[in-house]
C-alpha cells in the first residue's frame, strides 16, 4: 500500500510541473540544492506522528498555531488535500478530517514574538503529498463525491 501512496505522489508532482510551469528553455532563474534550508510538508497517515490522536483527545481542536516538529511536518492521519475536493467525515472528532490546505500559518509568531518560519520561500521546499485519502477508496479513483474533479484540482 505504501508504494501506491508514493506512486500517486510522483504522478501528482509530475502533473503539477507540466501543467503549471514553463518549459525548461523558458526558465530564467533556477533553484539550486545549495539554497535549500527548510522543508515544510503536508501529508497523511504515512507520516502523521500521531497528530490525529491529538485531534481526538482535544475534541477536534487543531494543534496550536506554530506547532511543528523538526521537519515542519503537518501530517495528520486521514488528511486530504482539500475538503472542498474530497470531503471526509471523522466520527472520532465529529467533524471533517483536517485538510492539508488548512494546517499551517506562515504568519504565525512564537510566544517570544519571533516569526515562526524564518527561512524565505527561495530556500524552502513546500511538499503536498497526495495519497490514498484523496485518490483511493471513496475518493478520486472510485467515485469522488465531488463530480468533475480532476488531478490538477488537487495540485493547483
Amino acid at each position: 500500500m505504501r508504494s501506491t501512496h508514493l506512486t500517486c505522489l510522483a504522478f501528482g508532482s509530475a502533473a503539477a510541473w507540466t501543467t503549471n510551469h514553463a518549459s525548461t528553455s523558458e526558465v530564467t532563474h533556477s533553484w539550486h540544492i545549495k539554497d535549500f534550508k527548510t522543508l515544510v510538508t503536508f501529508r497523511d497517515s504515512y507520516t502523521d506522528l500521531s497528530r490525529l490522536d491529538y485531534y481526538i483527545s482535544h475534541g477536534g481542536q487543531a494543534l496550536s498555531v506554530g506547532w511543528v516538529d523538526m521537519e515542519h511536518n503537518y501530517a495528520v492521519a486521514g488528511a486530504v488535500c482539500s475538503n472542498t475536493i474530497t470531503p471526509r467525515h471523522s466520527a472520532a472528532i465529529n467533524a471533517p478530517f483536517p485538510p492539508c490546505n488548512k494546517m499551517a500559518d506562515s504568519q504565525a509568531l512564537l510566544p517570544n514574538g519571533t516569526k515562526f518560519l524564518l527561512d524565505p520561500p527561495s530556500s524552502t521546499i513546500y511538499a503536498l503529498f497526495i495519497g490514498t485519502n484523496d485518490l483511493g477508496p471513496s475518493a478520486f479513483f472510485t467515485g469522488n463525491p465531488i463530480r468533475g474533479s480532476t488531478i490538477p484540482d488537487y495540485i493547483d
